[in-house]
């Protein structure tokens, strides 16, 4: 009995001193920190006793995303409440961009961090804008000069230009007196009408369209979101109106040519022939369905 007892002690001897090395290199996934306070500095300490990060200056914890903002002689990095270090205790500032990506600046250039999978863009711009725009997620400044990244640092448009800002679902590129529209992942040269961009709803969400109206020689057409021609230039004026409570089509384009007005549809299908001087929004409980034949 006391030879089992023995040997049973001698094993767990040896599981213990194998757990504390491990501990050393790598926090157990289960093992969360805690905060200690030592004289003027700060200690994170996981769960079996361990100091995982010592001579805190200053830290806070963002319940958002359970991590640990940490300041260490000036420098800023973030710890996972497990304590893996998610981004290194070397820049100057910190600052949440969205959800789990952070701008890092040191020496008053920014970088990005995805705190789950690493760096983004290299600590080399002097501006990092959030665009909303999946697939174009990011305008960077550097020098002055702009350009477009996704959220894995792919560049999207190189920063060569002079100016870009995000206006009605379209980036709009401007070099000198040159612009340009970034439409999905392709540069448009042609002129558009940027706040007659118009969207077009499916049954469900996922199905919306956008539409973009384009200006050319004088006249106007439409584009959709791959740059696809679906009404050539051809209108002196072109209104999206959108009706509330139809059932069979709730969206119709008027559209004016030889100084008449008429409705269409995005098919360039005629609802009402060129004939009014001019035409208005109606109720659209008004409309019946001899209107859609």
């Amino acid at each position: 009995m006391k030879l089992t007892y023995y040997f049973l002690l001698f094993i767990l001897s040896i599981s213990v001193a194998n757990a504390q090395e491990f501990v050393s290199d790598e926090i157990p996934v289960k093992s969360k920190l805690t905060i200690k306070k030592q004289e003027d500095k700060f200690q994170l300490i996981n769960e079996i006793g361990q100091v995982i990060i010592s001579d805190i200056d200053s830290l806070s914890y963002y319940d958002n995303s359970e991590l640990y903002i940490v300041q260490k002689k000036d420098n800023w990095g973030i710890v996972s409440k497990y304590g893996k270090l998610l981004i290194p205790f070397e820049f100057d500032r910190l600052e949440l961009l969205y959800n789990y990506f952070w701008i890092v600046e040191q020496d008053n250039k920014k970088g990005l961090y995805n705190v789950y999978k690493g760096p983004v863009l290299p600590v080399e711009f002097n501006e990092i804008q959030f665009t909303r725009k999946f697939g174009q997620e990011l305008i960077v400044n550097k020098s002055g000069k702009y350009g477009v990244f996704d959220t894995k640092g792919n560049v999207i448009v190189p920063t060569t230009y002079s100016f870009i800002e995000n206006e009605w679902n379209i980036m709009v590129i401007k070099n000198k007196d040159e612009t340009n529209y970034l439409i999905g992942s392709k540069i448009f040269s042609d002129s558009l009408v940027v706040d007659k961009t118009f969207e077009i709803r499916g049954k469900y969400p996922s199905d919306t369209k956008v539409y973009y109206v384009l200006y050319e020689n004088e006249k106007y057409g439409i584009i959709d979101s791959e740059c696809n021609k679906i009404i050539e230039p051809k209108y002196q004026d072109i209104l999206f109106q959108r009706f509330i409570g139809v059932k069979r089509n709730n969206s119709f384009i008027y559209a004016k040519m030889n100084n008449l007005w008429g409705v269409i549809d995005i098919n360039d299908k005629s609802i009402i022939s060129n004939h009014y001087h001019s035409i208005e929004s109606i109720d659209s409980t008004l409309l019946n369905n001899d209107f859609f034949k």
